[in-house]
């Protein structure tokens, strides 16, 4: 572009001298064309100034908070299948011997004692004879007429298994319960049982209330 300007003005400066017309010195439109010049185009190169590193590093926040998002949820599934299966393998561990022991109490309820002496293990058998069974319940009247029962405390190691917690009676009556139990000829037999003294179910109901 300067030198458009000056080819621009040494044109016009032989047209002068050829009329006559020649100005004292060119420096005048020089200076005049080179101070145009400068106004109409900004001085020096047009700097672009950098975004903040903040700015920058803002997608990169942004894209790992997404990711934060999505992953988070995956891994609760995650842990709750996990959960899940545990639980589900452990209570399967003890729906066995805890089928025995309401099928023993449901024969007890239906007046079937032999039947219900028939779940006991030969060593339990040895230490307690069936009178002595019979006996023990008539003595309680949660244990003799079970409206349901809850068993909340599991453990199964191997070929043993402790079974613990509560029988509710007709009469608002609890009667708390304690069996164990082992496999014998791969079935389980109760090797040991505790029946609690029954107490009025208002007691438990107190109790939790205070």
């Amino acid at each position: 572009m300067p030198e458009l300007f000056r080819l621009y003005g040494d044109a016009m400066l032989e047209k002068l001298k050829f009329f006559g017309q020649v100005p004292q010195s060119e420096a005048p439109i020089r200076t005049t064309l080179l101070h145009h010049y400068q106004g109409a185009v900004p001085q020096g190169p047009n700097h672009i100034v950098p975004p903040p590193i903040e700015i920058l590093d803002a997608p990169n926040r942004v894209q790992t908070a997404q990711a934060t998002r999505i992953h988070l949820p995956g891994i609760l599934v995650f842990i709750f299948v996990v959960g899940m299966l545990v639980l589900g393998y452990w209570w399967g561990q003890t729906v066995k011997p805890v089928g025995i022991i309401r099928a023993h109490l449901q024969a007890i309820e239906d007046g079937e004692y032999g039947k219900a002496y028939s779940y006991l293990s030969l060593r339990a058998k040895e230490q307690v004879s069936y009178d002595e069974f019979v006996t023990l319940i008539q003595e309680n009247s949660v244990v003799m007429e079970p409206r349901g029962s809850t068993f909340l405390s599991r453990k199964v190691n191997g070929n043993t298994a402790s079974i613990n917690g509560f029988l509710e009676g007709y009469g608002e009556y609890v009667s708390d319960v304690g069996y164990v139990l082992v496999k014998e000829a791969h079935q389980w037999k109760i090797v040991r049982f505790e029946w609690g003294v029954p107490r009025p179910m208002k007691e438990d109901q107190s109790n939790a209330s205070g």
